[in-house]
């Protein structure tokens, strides 16, 4: 995709975030906890990458910014010697999804405050890794949670994503990853 600026869909049914995106090999607890959601017949288990939403924007970030926010997250890590773990799980709404998954050690605050842009629309209050997207029923009924895991590898990048007229319309979607931005070195 050349770029994530051009859109040819409704832009109120397209919504933008700036996520975190773990390395692939931290992965996979996160995916076996989706795929045990999914079996356990909770439908949004699988309808969204396993990534960290920190911000909503109303467009996507530039590779300079991305960088910029790559060594914020970065300075923010080095509280916990450059590792950010995930913990119990909680929710995290935003004007589109309602988000749930294990909540990262990462404070979003320092991300709003070290890095004001006009398009960041907001900035979530916690960061979680997304494990499933939520609805408002049957929230009780999700299986233990995963088993706490850390990570020190992690990628800032935008995401797209637009509602599918097809299948469920609550948990259908494509979704883009745009430019990626390693976080630097500890």
């Amino acid at each position: 995709m050349k770029t994530l600026e051009k859109n040819t869909v409704n832009s109120k049914k397209t919504a933008r975030f700036l996520v975190l995106l773990p390395h692939r090999d931290s992965l996979k607890l996160l995916q076996d906890y989706k795929l045990k959601l999914f079996a356990g017949g909770y439908k949004g288990a699988l309808s969204f990458p396993p990534v960290a939403p920190l911000a909503v924007l109303s467009r996507c970030l530039n590779r300079e910014e991305l960088k910029k926010t790559a060594h914020v997250i970065r300075d923010a890590s080095l509280k916990n010697n450059g590792k950010i773990t995930a913990g119990k799980n909680d929710f995290i709404q935003s004007p589109e999804l309602c988000f749930f998954g294990p909540i990262l050690d990462l404070q979003c605050a320092d991300l709003a405050a070290a890095f004001p842009c006009e398009k960041i629309i907001k900035v979530f209050p916690k960061t979680l890794l997304c494990a499933a997207l939520a609805d408002a029923s049957g929230l009780e009924q999700f299986p233990a949670e995963p088993e706490p895991f850390s990570f020190g590898a992690a990628m800032v990048t935008n995401l797209v994503i637009r509602p599918l007229a097809s299948g469920a319309s609550a948990f259908s979607f494509e979704w883009r990853l745009g430019p990626e931005c390693w976080l630097p070195g500890r």
